[in-house]
């Protein structure tokens, strides 16, 4: 049977998502992303922006090209953006759905949940959540009590074959 949004949700995935609600003392959230990816960032920006001005302050002026310098600045900005927003991303989980504070917000209602992919990388967690429409929207985990949320959010969309 399929509804509006797409496929019906069979009865034994939504005894188990409500369970998965109870048993996770929600709202979990967390930092998205560990220190070591956030240091690191820090440190990328920092060794970027001494070889900017290393090159800037030795380079005559008159010997720069207008579009590759505008091209280098704004570069430079986006990832100077990109490296706040990771130091300022959350991950939420509550009973309205999953959710990521970032440059663009994103959100995965429950009821849009169709299956979701665990990925264990070494310095950080990520759920793929993929929707009824077949879209996915990736989050990442910065914390254990999210990491652990995410496996066992992960066990019971899993995708069945």
């Amino acid at each position: 049977m399929t509804t509006s949004r797409g496929p019906r949700i069979a009865p034994d995935v939504a005894a188990q998502r409500a369970a998965l609600l109870e048993e996770l003392d929600l709202p979990i959230s967390g930092p998205a992303y560990r220190k070591p990816v956030k240091i690191a960032a820090w440190i990328v920006l920092g060794l970027l922006t001494l070889q900017l001005v290393s090159v800037a302050t030795r380079l005559p002026a008159e010997s720069l090209n207008q579009a590759l310098t505008l091209t280098v600045v704004f570069c430079y900005v986006g990832m100077a953006a990109l490296t706040v927003a990771m130091q300022r991303s959350v991950t939420t989980i509550d009973a309205r759905g999953l959710r990521q504070t970032w440059i663009m917000r994103r959100e995965v209602a429950w009821e849009d949940v169709n299956f979701v992919k665990f990925i264990p990388y070494p310095l950080g967690k990520r759920l793929m959540i993929f929707n009824r429409g077949g879209r996915f929207v990736t989050l990442q985990a910065g914390t254990r009590e999210v990491e652990v949320a995410f496996a066992r959010i992960a066990l019971v969309y899993k995708r069945t074959l």
